[in-house]
Order: C-alpha cells, then structure tokens, then sequence
C-alpha cells in the first residue's frame, strides 16, 4: 500500500483510456484485484504487480504530458480519509450494532456485519487508535463477535482456535495506537 498510487483521471471516458494504456503497456504485470476490493468504482481490472519500477516512472511522464494533478499517494490519501472519517466512527458503529441486534440472526445481518468489520479493519491496518471513536458497548460486542469468528474459523478449519491457547482474541486485533 505505502507505494500505490492514482492517477486523477479527468472522466470516466478518460480513465478508460488511460486503463487501456496501462493495460497494453504493462500486460504481463498485470494481476488480480485484493480480495477485499469494493467492485464499484471500478477496481476490479487496474492492479499490476511486480511493475513499481517501470509503472511509476511512466505515470510521471503520463501526468506531466496529459496536464494531470500529481499522482496521489493512496496510502496517505486513505489515512487521511480515515482520520477524518474517524469522528463519525460513533453514531455509526452503534447505528449498526443496533441494525445487526433487531435482525437477529437473519441473513441480512451479515453485509452490515461485514462492511462495519471491513471498516474498522481499515483502521487497525493503517494504525489508527478508534478505541475513543467507539461506545464502550461496542466493545464488548466485538469481543464477543470476535470470539465466534475465531471459534467458527477454527472449526471449519479442524484447528485449536486461540482460546484453548490462553490467548483471547480481543478488540486490539481490531483497535490499534497511532
């Protein structure tokens, strides 16, 4: 992530565009999106792996020559997002908490479940502390969550989840310092 980048494409027509370029010019750098990849904007068909080296340097002469913003740096963009998102972190975590617990055990729980684990994941891979972002009782709802995950991923897997090792998992896995 620390050396992703975007280019500010000016429309979609012209991302397209620059999609082909790269695509053609970097065809056997070409690889799948992260399994994690919202697939609405489009994310699915732009990763290269491996091209750093010869991708960056053609991005820089692309930008200089079509008139486009300097390339973003996505891992700085998305931490600043994050930071900034930060202080609505609150009415949502319990907006959905409380969704999730009406629901019950219905299917329809589970993408809210999901999406809100994905977010806080966000987080926790960019380093930053939520744990004054969230209602305490949430808290104890994701330790609990967690616990079953766990749980469920260790027998699915025939495993010892960490439990029956002393080591519960616990909201740090999710929460971390910054």
């Amino acid at each position: 992530m620390k050396r992703s980048f975007a280019i500010a494409a000016i429309d979609e027509q012209d991302a397209r565009r620059i999609e082909r370029l790269m695509a053609t010019r970097f065809a056997e750098h070409r690889t799948c999106a992260p399994l994690e990849i919202e697939t609405a904007p489009g994310g699915v068909t732009e990763w290269y792996r491996g091209a750093h080296e010869i991708l960056f340097p053609a991005c820089l002469e692309l930008v200089e020559m079509g008139g486009y913003p300097p390339l973003l740096n996505m891992a700085d963009e998305i931490g600043d997002r994050l930071l900034a998102e930060r202080d609505f972190l609150f009415e949502y975590t319990t907006s959905t908490i409380d969704a999730v617990e009406a629901l019950g055990d219905c299917p329809e729980a589970e993408p809210l479940i999901h999406t809100l684990l994905t977010s806080l994941d966000a987080y926790r891979s960019f380093a930053i502390d939520v744990s004054a972002y969230l209602p305490e009782a949430a808290l104890g709802w994701f330790e609990k969550r967690l616990a079953r995950e766990v749980a469920e991923k260790a027998g699915r897997s025939g495993l010892p989840h960490a439990s029956q090792h002393g080591d519960e998992p616990g909201i740090s896995s999710i929460v971390t310092r910054r």
